[in-house]
């Protein structure tokens, strides 16, 4: 189980690595500590989709199953979170819902980041965002346990 979740989180990192290098070398795109803080919270966002994909791996059946289950979970997850859209473009309702996702602090942490706060500035989006992983990383290792 922990070569499972090291190898994917090498590969989200080696991955994460490349596209922030290209925006800086390629793009230019170097403000300060911004580039370096949203490098650090992607980082740490990649060991959520690890824990994510380890509690979705556990309750499917099959990887047909799997497959099925991480568009279901996945596709509304990043629409309340803010991913395709701002949240400010949803209902209240919808914008209330949407604190139960996990990618919905990561884009508040990310807004946040662009607009000059500091890394420690986002400790409360961090901290949900931790708190997320470790619940999904017990719902992953669930069956291993029992």
């Amino acid at each position: 189980m922990i070569q499972n979740i090291l190898s994917s989180y090498i590969v989200i990192a080696l991955q994460t690595t490349v596209v922030f290098l290209i925006i800086n070398k390629i793009f230019n795109f170097n403000f300060n500590n911004i580039l370096i803080n949203l490098y650090i919270l992607f980082l740490l966002f990649s060991i959520f989709s690890v824990a994510l994909g380890i509690s979705i791996s556990n309750i499917s059946k099959d990887r047909i199953q799997f497959g099925y289950l991480t568009n279901l979970i996945i596709v509304p997850m990043c629409m309340l979170g803010g991913c395709y859209w701002p949240q400010d473009f949803m209902p209240e309702y919808l914008r209330n819902i949407s604190n139960l996702v996990p990618t919905s602090w990561f884009m508040k942490a990310v807004e946040k980041i662009v607009f000059g706060t500091e890394l420690n500035g986002v400790y409360k989006e961090i901290s949900i965002i931790i708190l997320f992983t470790i619940i999904f990383f017990l719902i992953g290792i669930s069956k291993k346990l029992i």
